[in-house]
C-alpha cells in the first residue's frame, strides 16, 4: 500500500492513439504499442479488434488521454507516516494549503535529530509448514520490512520540499493525499 501526495495545480493533457485491448492478440499489437505504425499494423489490429468495442469502434486502436507533467509523490504507507510525524501535520487530514505545508518544511528543518525515525529492518518467520508431500519450509516467511536510515528519512524530506515547490510554480493552492 502507498500514499501518493497530489495537487490541485490544471493538468496538461495529451491525446495518444493507443491499441486497444480488445484487439491484444493481434500479431503486431506490442508493435503498435512500441511506437510503430504501419498500415499493415492496423489492419491486423482492425481484424482482430472487437467490432463492438466501446473504446476503440472496432478499429483496434483508441485515443487516450494522458497526463503529463503532473508532479505526484509516492510513498509507502510506513514511510509516509515517519514523514508526516518529521512535518508535525496529522495524516489524517488528507489535505493541506501550499503556507501550511511550506511551514512543515520549516518545522522538518529545525528538528534536532531524526534518529528516532531510524527503523532497523525486520524480517520475520512463521512456524514450519508442509509444502507438499515430504517437503516442509522450516523458515516460511512471514513478514520483510524494509528499514529506514536517516538518509533516506532526508531524502523524502527534500523530495517533499521538491513536490511542494514543482507545484507551487504552478499555481497549486493546496496539496493533498490519499
Amino acid at each position: 500500500m502507498s500514499i501518493t501526495f497530489d495537487s490541485d495545480i490544471e493538468r496538461d493533457m495529451e491525446t495518444k492513439t493507443e491499441p486497444c485491448m480488445c484487439a491484444q492478440m493481434a500479431e503486431h499489437w506490442s508493435d503498435f504499442y512500441e511506437g510503430r505504425d504501419t498500415p499493415a499494423i492496423r489492419d491486423n489490429l482492425k481484424q482482430e479488434a472487437n467490432p463492438g468495442c466501446f473504446h476503440c469502434k472496432g478499429s483496434g486502436i483508441e485515443k487516450v488521454e494522458h497526463e503529463i507533467n503532473a508532479p505526484t509523490l509516492n510513498l509507502s504507507n510506513m514511510n509516509a507516516a515517519v514523514l508526516f510525524d518529521i512535518l508535525g501535520i496529522n495524516g489524517e487530514k488528507h489535505e493541506l494549503t501550499i503556507p501550511e505545508a511550506r511551514r512543515a518544511i520549516i518545522r522538518s528543518q529545525a528538528r534536532g535529530s531524526l534518529e528516532q525515525f531510524v527503523r532497523p529492518e525486520r524480517t520475520e518467520y512463521g512456524k514450519p509448514r508442509e509444502i507438499s508431500p515430504g517437503v516442509v519450509d522450516l523458515k516460511p516467511l512471514r513478514l520483510f520490512e524494509r528499514g529506514l536510515t536517516k538518509e533516506q528519512i532526508q531524502a523524502y524530506i527534500v523530495r517533499f520540499a521538491d513536490f511542494v515547490s514543482q507545484v507551487t510554480r504552478r499555481g497549486a493552492t493546496r496539496i493533498f493525499w490519499g
